[in-house]
């Protein structure tokens, strides 16, 4: 959010965990919500695109699953949804 805006974090129960995190920037176009996560994708003039791929790699590691949606000039959410029970084993 270059000119600053609201940035909130929500959180819903359901037969998951939903965790939408919201912001009132700029938004996103189409391509650009179908590239989220790719390695080396930014919108960012500096940056190297891993961020986001990284998050993606530890959610799905975690048989959760990201959603983007996002409305040119008025913001995006990023929904994050994990399974309300996870069961790790140790190696």
């Amino acid at each position: 959010m270059p000119q600053g805006g609201e940035l909130s974090v929500e959180m819903m129960e359901d037969e998951n965990l939903v965790i939408a995190i919201t912001d009132t920037g700029l938004g996103m176009t189409k391509e650009q919500i179908q590239r989220f996560g790719e390695p080396f994708f930014t919108t960012k003039n500096e940056g190297t695109g891993l961020g986001v791929m990284a998050a993606n790699i530890i959610v799905q590691s975690m048989k959760g699953n990201i959603q983007v949606k996002s409305e040119l000039n008025r913001g995006t959410t990023v929904y994050i949804e994990l399974q309300k029970s996870l069961k790790i084993e140790a190696g």
